[in-house]
């Protein structure tokens, strides 16, 4: 999940010279549905708002291992 807050996302169709040829764009909101919570983890450093919460992103070596653990217990 990421942060509260709003995100914008842009994407472009181009032709094969990169001119533009169509673009979307779009926003959205991104809560927790708790206003208090949504503060937060705001005004808080992200490597320490998702560990604090009960998950982390796990490094490119822990992320090896995992992946090498489900394929060995197949």
């Amino acid at each position: 999940m990421p942060l509260p807050g709003y995100y914008t996302s842009v994407a472009k169709l181009t032709n094969k010279l990169g001119e533009p040829f169509y673009e979307w764009k779009w926003a959205v909101k991104m809560t927790t549905g708790n206003q208090e919570q949504d503060i937060f983890m705001r005004k808080t450093p992200a490597e320490n708002v998702f560990p604090s919460l009960g998950w982390e992103i796990p490094s490119y070596k822990e992320f090896i291992q995992n992946f090498k653990d489900l394929e060995s217990s197949k």
